[in-house]
């Protein structure tokens, strides 16, 4: 577009110029030299209209650079503006996949690094008034953790959870490391191993999903389960 306009610049300059040179000639040619300076000079009067033909000349061309540029500028507004939703859209995506990420990290963390208890001593104490009991020391560990309920299965008949350590034990977060621990008392002496008693601990997290471990005497010893995640609602029912 820019060397058509100059091309026709140089073509309306060369015109005006060539016309500046040849009308005097022709006037003189056909007409005869004037008489006078003042009839000499008038007859430059039509140089006057050349100029100002040359004048319009510019004039065009200078409105149509402004056209050429006007037509850039929309031409790049345009483009700015697609690039603008395209950098849209790219945000968008990238607020989604963010979501999504975060929505993994919290399924990670659910199957991989839910809250433990592991054993870490067992010890019978010799209770006051013929009362004999069995203390569990246990260690938190990976995430924090809330015992809401102690339950044994198995020989309930002669073991039960001691009533005053119990309250204790339960209804506040422990942390990575803290060491709660159950009472279990009877009325009759105990057995280093008393086979067929199971404590069950439930317990929560900090995001309130709920959990269980088992502590069984087995014939082979003792041991604690993994913490296995339950549904609280088919807990209250039962």
């Amino acid at each position: 577009m820019n060397l058509k306009l100059n091309h026709l610049l140089g073509i309306g300059v060369s015109i005006v110029i060539v016309s500046f040179i040849l009308v005097p000639l022709l006037v003189f040619k056909y007409f005869g030299y004037p008489d006078s300076p003042s009839s000499f000079g008038d007859t430059f009067g039509v140089v006057n209209a050349l100029f100002s033909s040359l004048a319009f000349v510019l004039l065009i061309y200078t409105a149509l650079m402004q056209r050429e540029e006007l037509e850039l500028q929309r031409k790049e507004l345009e483009l700015t503006r697609k690039e603008l939703e395209k950098s849209a859209e790219a945000q968008n995506k990238l607020v989604s996949l963010t979501r999504e990420q975060l929505e993994l990290d919290k399924a990670i963390r659910k199957n991989q690094v839910q809250p433990e208890l592991v054993k870490k001593s067992l010890q019978h104490i010799q209770g006051v008034g013929g009362i004999f009991m069995i203390q569990i020391n246990f260690e938190v560990k990976i995430n924090r953790l809330k015992i809401f309920k102690l339950d044994i299965r198995g020989e309930k008949n002669n073991f039960k959870i001691n009533e005053e350590w119990h309250p204790k034990t339960m209804g506040k977060f422990y942390e990575p490391n803290d060491e709660p621990f159950v009472i279990i008392e009877s009325q009759t002496k105990i057995d280093n191993n008393p086979i067929g008693l199971i404590v069950d601990i439930y317990f929560e997290d900090i995001d309130s999903r709920t959990y269980r471990q088992s502590y069984t005497f087995a014939t082979d010893g003792d041991y604690l389960s993994n913490s296995q995640e339950f549904s609280l609602t088919n807990f209250l029912r039962s």
